[in-house]
């Protein structure tokens, strides 16, 4: 109940902020555009019709300056426009090849002459030299994404040409040949990756959930420091991703990349090692795409596929303790599967909508080492599918609204390629049943986000607010573990003829289910103090349920509590909190209020030469992998050792 009461509360927080303010702009997914119009003395030009149009999909937008000669467009689909300034008495001009990028804001200033008959100047825009907000990050463009070599496919690999990225390998198994992008020291589980305004986080082990070829990809902006109050979940970055969309010209590919094994002349280190022949390799990736106007200028669709299919082995080398196997190779196949399809329309004058859906599919050969034999190994398979609908609203010349929508399923299942009791030597070397298998990881999420932006003159200076509210609802979030039941024995000596030490045989089930609410909301305001100075002001506020664990039927905790009533342990700190039936349940973290402050100085007037700087605080979703998988299956499950024997000698 009170849950039920703080959820409540939120709600009503979350409801009186949006109401009490003026209607905010939203960028988390596409490009906002600022300026200012003048006329030749340098005076501010009020009541200027200002159109935005997409030259490849007809997309356009209008806004009318205000009072001091400002405009703005929040949320504009990213892509290259034709911007219009147009007022009586005035020339109008039209201004080509404005660039808008993902999860950026541009500044373009129009200058107006006074004309006696009607004339139109046009003028080309200038690509930006630096930005001008105190975000630190990298856009990674169509041209290079397509242009710039990249082992493997993986989009995100390119994030690394970001300052401070490196490329980091996920160990965990769920992710076969997928890498991370670690920033600033990190590991890679602490980015937030936002596709198509959407969360596409891995909620049990952090970092990328669902994959997206790259001919599905049109940009992304990876930002590393002093990201705004609108960016949540994450201590290391985020990365924002745009998917395509068709426009009114019908375009497609096709393309196969292909490596043979006749490209590679060398051996590997392991067959080197054990005087194996060199073993073949085929690896094929292939796919493509199709793309154009349902009804030109309003409706577009695009939709890609694409297979990786690679054929490749392990040696086996043991070290004698195997001698059948040792120097022979084994099959390792490896399968991924990518698809997209997206579509969207203008509903009208004021209202924008997309709808896409993913899909991913994958299988990968688990735990193949030198010392493993065949039965050891393990299979992998991966299956992902997620639905966003993004819809934006213009309620009036300086206000607009966007609403996503997204669901998405991640579905695990690491099984045993044998049942065979499993054999474990000194060395290392291991037959039988693998370890960690069979397992499984299941996740499904439904978000809710909306949030509402407007400019306003407050003081006489120039305000540009944004406010919204995210609400993610996951009640599945778990798996299972059920590893050992064939029997564990581990031998003496590295032979298979050793006597074996210890004798372990699990049974049960493990399973757990950790159902998780994320509950966001936030406030920031772009403030230009003087001409040259504007200062980023913003507040999140983030609560995540579904911690608050009840241990009292874990036997570790029933364990502790004795031992702390006992007395006898008072040396030992941590001991002492379970004592009188306390740390029982564990808390939701409920003062996650991050406050953020950036500055940017323009030292000449011209946007060439910035001053940047800023503080803030930042919180990081904690993955339930590494913080209550193992409590929660302890509470919900009766998996366990139902046989142990001992023997030193064997």
């Amino acid at each position: 109940m009170k849950l039920l009461h703080r959820r409540i509360a939120l709600a009503i927080f979350a409801t009186l902020l949006l109401v009490s303010v003026i209607p905010a702009f939203a960028q988390s997914s596409g490009s906002s555009l600022t300026g200012r119009v003048v006329d030749e003395s340098g005076a501010a030009l009020p009541g200027v019709t200002i159109t935005a149009t997409n030259t490849a999909t007809g997309f356009n937008r209008a806004a009318v300056t205000e009072s001091d000669g400002s405009y703005r467009f929040p949320s504009l689909p990213i892509g290259t426009y034709v911007v219009t300034a147009e007022l009586n008495g005035f020339s109008t001009v039209k201004t080509s090849n404005v660039q808008m990028q993902v999860a950026t804001e541009r500044n373009l200033p129009i200058n107006m002459k006074q004309a006696a008959i009607s004339q139109e100047i046009t003028v080309t825009a200038e690509a930006p030299l630096v930005a001008t907000t105190p975000a630190i990050g990298t856009v990674v463009s169509q041209q290079e994404l397509e242009g710039l070599p990249l082992n493997g496919r993986q989009f995100a690999n390119l994030a690394t040409l970001a300052p401070g990225t490196t490329l980091s390998v996920n160990a965990d198994p769920t992710k076969p040949g997928q890498l991370t992008i670690a920033l600033n020291g990190g590991s890679g589980r602490n980015v937030n990756f936002v596709i198509d305004g959407g969360d596409n986080t891995d909620d049990t082990i952090g970092g990328a959930l669902q994959n997206f070829n790259l001919e599905a990809v049109q940009e992304f902006k990876i930002q590393t420091m002093q990201y705004k109050a609108e960016y949540g979940r994450s201590s290391g970055g985020v990365l924002s991703v745009v998917t395509k969309t068709g426009t009114n010209d019908f375009q497609g590919s096709l393309y196969e990349f292909a490596r043979r094994d006749n490209f590679y002349t060398s051996k590997t280190t392991t067959e080197i090692q054990t005087g194996a022949s060199k073993q073949p390799y085929k690896r094929d990736q292939y796919g493509g795409s199709i793309g154009g106007p349902i009804i030109k200028d309003r409706a577009h669709f695009f939709a890609t596929y694409e297979k990786t299919k690679r054929d490749t082995s392990y040696t086996v080398a043991t070290g004698g303790v195997f001698p059948a196997f040792d120097g022979k190779s084994f099959p390792t196949p490896f399968q991924d599967e990518l698809g997209t399809a997206k579509a969207s329309v203008n509903l009208s004058p004021k209202q924008f909508l997309s709808v896409r859906y993913g899909y991913q599919k994958n299988a990968e050969k688990y735990g193949a080492v030198p010392l493993y034999l065949p039965s050891s190994l393990g299979t992998t398979n991966n299956k992902y599918r997620s639905i966003l609908g993004n819809h934006t609203w213009q309620l009036g010349s300086n206000a607009l609204n966007e609403f996503v929508y997204q669901w998405t399923k991640f579905n695990n299942a690491i099984t045993a390629d044998s049942n065979d009791p499993s054999l474990v030597f000194p060395s290392g070397s291991t037959a039988g049943q693998n370890g960690n298998t069979p397992q499984t990881t299941n996740q499904e999420k439904s978000q809710f986000k909306d949030d509402i932006s407007w400019t306003s003159s407050l003081l006489g200076s120039h305000h540009e607010l944004k406010t919204g509210v995210n609400y993610v609802h996951e009640p599945i979030l778990g798996g299972t573990f059920t590893a050992g039941t064939s029997g564990i024995f581990t031998l003496l000596n590295d032979d298979f003829n050793s006597p074996v030490s210890e004798i372990s045989i699990f049974g049960g089930n493990f399973s757990n289910t950790t159902p998780i609410d994320e509950y966001s909301v936030y406030l920031q305001d772009d403030w230009s103090a003087t001409p040259r100075l504007t200062a980023n002001v913003g507040m999140r506020y983030d609560l995540w349920t579904g911690f608050d664990l009840d241990q009292r039927t874990n036997p570790a905790y029933q364990d502790f509590a004795a031992a702390a009533d006992s007395h006898k342990f008072d040396y030992l700190p941590w001991i002492t909190p379970f004592a009188n039936g306390k740390s029982a349940k564990g808390k939701n973290d409920k003062n996650n209020f991050a406050p953020r402050l950036g500055l940017t100085y323009d030292l000449s007037g011209t946007g060439r030469r910035l001053i940047r700087g800023g503080i803030g605080r930042y919180y990081d979703f904690p993955y339930t992998n590494a913080t209550i998988l193992f409590p929660a299956a302890a509470v919900q499950s009766n998996y366990g050792v139902i046989y142990n024997f001992v023997d030193a000698t064997g």
